[in-house]
């Protein structure tokens, strides 16, 4: 988690003592706030994690936050002072309309690649993402080298926004955005005008510089402010980039169409033509494979063989899967081998 602590004035406050509490890390860990008012501090992501403000003279201030799992959060400024604060107001102008006054948002995050293209050579553009493909047959062999830009160094996720309509209020006066990414915290001023449009480009990396890869949320914090209104309305969104993919097969920035890696950390499957398959965002599915609901004997015979699904189990007591795919089955007394056609057949029988 990361984020800044503000006097009233919005200095920068250092020695703030940033603490941790969360039902998974009752006791938390602490960090102090540097010179210019930031603080990181490693949690346990996955739930509601309580953070807690000191610093003699000023009035202490906690913060609850939901943190997910492989996220880095930046939360909102703390402002830290010693007066007693009043009670939180609702924010209200009635120069604001909040049906059209609000942003458009789109990322193009899933690059839709064509891998299944047909022909030796090949070459597709993908204008939404702005993404390259390419695509040369081996000769003599049914393997393809595949090459995607977007897999390149120095190729960058975007996000396309539009903060304002064809029509505004006169009384608008500037637009405020802010978008957090992976602990990158970018803001931009704008001047009131009808249709702003703009596109934030990520290098992705997070704040430390380090490579992030998979999907990564974005959150985006759009503020108007109006000349008769003393609250800046704030309408907030979240959208989905992509980070880097895995390095498959590493020939100089191109990939062979066989090779496939899992990235087990997002759910995806890296596959060697460049198109990705999200499983963390498909229903969870499960499948009878072996079994009928029914106790085999202890004896069992030829009966034993035949299509898994439609056999019987004894007890299941071990799993071991083999690098071709194949599932061996330690069922009581014997050892169980299930193809990748579906079938099972008795290897081993223990007395």
């Amino acid at each position: 988690m990361r984020g800044r602590v503000v006097t009233p004035n919005g200095s920068g406050l250092m020695g703030v003592r940033v603490s941790s509490t969360s039902p998974l890390e009752p006791l938390g860990g602490f960090t102090l706030t540097q010179d210019d008012g930031w603080f990181d501090l490693m949690v346990n992501g996955g739930g509601a994690v309580t953070l807690q403000f000191g610093r003699s003279p000023f009035n202490p201030k906690s913060r609850t936050i939901f943190v997910p799992w492989n996220e880095v959060v930046v939360i909102d400024r703390v402002v830290m002072g010693t007066s007693e604060e009043k009670g939180a107001r609702i924010q209200s102008c009635d120069a604001h309309d909040y049906e059209s006054m609000k942003p458009v948002v789109l990322a193009t995050w899933k690059h839709g690649f064509q891998g299944n293209c047909q022909g030796t050579t090949s070459s597709l553009i993908l204008p939404e993402s702005q993404v390259v493909q390419e695509r040369i047959r081996i000769p003599g062999t049914n393997v393809h080298l595949m090459y995607h830009s977007s897999r390149a160094e120095g190729y960058k996720a975007t996000i396309k926004l539009q903060l304002t309509p064809e029509s505004i209020p006169g009384s608008l006066r500037k637009v405020i955005l802010k978008i957090t990414i992976e602990g990158v915290l970018f803001e931009k001023v704008f001047e009131a005008d009808p249709n702003i449009q703009y596109t934030f480009a990520w290098n992705r990396l997070n704040i430390y510089r380090q490579r992030v890869h998979g999907i990564a949320t974005a959150i985006v914090h759009v503020g108007y402010e109006y000349e008769n209104c003393v609250d800046t309305i704030w309408t907030v969104e979240s959208t989905t980039l992509s980070g880097h993919d895995m390095s498959i097969s590493e020939i100089g920035g191109w990939n062979l169409d066989i090779h496939h890696r899992y990235n087990f950390h997002e759910g995806i499957i890296q596959k060697g033509d460049g198109s990705n398959i999200y499983l963390k965002f498909r229903p969870p599915v499960i499948l009878t494979t072996v079994g009928n609901g029914y106790q085999r004997p202890l004896q069992c015979g030829p009966e034993c063989n035949g299509i898994g699904s439609k056999s019987k189990l004894l007890a299941a007591v071990a799993l071991a899967p083999a690098t071709d795919g194949t599932l061996f089955i330690g069922d009581f007394n014997l050892i169980r081998k299930l193809n990748l056609d579906g079938t099972i057949k008795t290897l081993v029988r223990l007395k």
